[in-house]
């Protein structure tokens, strides 16, 4: 590895760093299809092929390059900015991992890496998959981390103010008009405050069939 470092790097990385850093916010948008189905732990996990397909779009708004070379002592992984040529190389040394001998446990192994380094690179959030081939004993082990629930963006209005609004409405077409001022945040808000909106607009009809 070069300069028995992990790390190696052009002379200049700010550029690379900004775009690297514009893609991992992207991916976080866009996370990889799990389409690959670990029977051990009964979980999908996303395949090599999914993280890629999602990456290549993301890499090419970036103008990242990211290349995968296997060395004698592992995987090199190289990201590189096209228009600056700064470039990131991070080094991952598998071998004392591959047990067995053999080119399928090696390909297995290396597959494995570059997800490995793909995901930790660019924060994309998968479940452990087929460790099994890398390791040449089946289904990885080690059980699927669950994906962590992200807090919902904040919505301006709140229910709160849906609701009231609502409530101070008088008559049908003051109704309509606030679901119409709503509309947008009707569109984005979840099932549950959907449902709480219509409840509160069916009581009100209601009242107003009512004479109330």
């Amino acid at each position: 590895m070069a300069d028995g470092k992990f790390i190696n790097t052009s002379e200049t990385t700010s550029k690379v760093f900004t775009k690297l850093f514009e893609a991992q916010i992207l991916v976080a948008m866009k996370p990889a299809t799990r389409d690959g189905v670990n029977p051990h732990f009964r979980s999908k996990y996303a395949t090599i092929d999914s993280i890629l397909g999602t990456l290549y779009p993301i890499l090419e708004t970036s103008n990242l390059v990211v290349n995968h070379f296997p060395c004698v002592y592992g995987l090199m992984q190289r990201i590189t900015h096209t228009e600056s040529g700064e470039y990131v190389e991070s080094y991952l040394d598998f071998t004392p991992f591959l047990e067995q001998k053999g080119p399928q446990a090696l390909a297995g192994m290396i597959t494995y890496m570059r997800r490995y380094m793909l995901t930790s690179t660019f924060l994309m959030v998968t479940e452990d998959d087929d460790g099994e081939t890398a390791q040449g004993r089946g289904r990885s082990q080690t059980p699927s981390v669950p994906t962590p629930t992200l807090p919902p963006a904040p919505l301006s209005p709140t229910i709160g103010d849906v609701l009231n609004d609502l409530e101070a409405t008088k008559t049908t077409q003051e109704l309509l008009a606030i679901l119409d001022k709503y509309d947008e945040f009707r569109k984005k808000c979840s099932e549950e405050y959907t449902e709480m909106i219509n409840n509160k607009v069916d009581t009100k009809k209601r009242r107003f069939q009512e004479g109330r």
